[in-house]
């Protein structure tokens, strides 16, 4: 996957600032993106069908999901929407959002993560937000490290 911010000057300067300690030493750091699930209303897995489009196998491209019919609500951007494709709007967007300080703190797993759901969300369909909490062990000179 590309994460085109990742080469501009912006997160490159904030990645210097972090690490010569211009800002002096981070503790806690916030990253937050107005996403939510492409179908907000949706409350059920669509049980119609609609007809593929002639280059969309869909077959193939459920891979080894579970069988279920195409639905304008998971083809062709959708499917972000539902556990069995996609990961919400934190899977969605999490690595462009939290790419500065993940580079420049040079973070690894965390020693705890708390991810709570914002909106209507269950089994089949992702909430419509999420708020994540990780934690990071004290690295080296660094101290330890709260991401929200």
């Amino acid at each position: 996957m590309g994460n085109g911010g990742h080469s501009a000057n912006g997160i490159r300067q904030t990645v210097e600032y972090v690490k010569t300690g211009v800002i002096g030493k981070v503790t806690e750091a916030h990253a937050w993106v107005p996403a939510t699930r492409w179908n907000p209303g949706l409350t059920g897995y669509p049980t119609s069908k609609s007809t593929p489009a002639k280059n969309l196998n869909w077959d193939l491209w459920l891979g080894p999901a579970k069988e279920r019919p195409l639905h304008e609500a998971i083809a062709p951007v959708k499917w972000r929407d539902f556990w069995d494709y996609g990961c919400g709007a934190l899977g969605d967007f999490g690595c462009h959002d939290l790419d500065a300080i993940t580079w420049a703190c040079d973070l690894k797993a965390p020693e705890s993560v708390e991810i709570l759901p914002a909106g209507f969300g269950d089994r089949d369909i992702a909430p419509c937000g999420e708020i994540g909490h990780y934690h990071f062990h004290a690295r080296g000179e660094q101290p330890p490290l709260k991401i929200t």
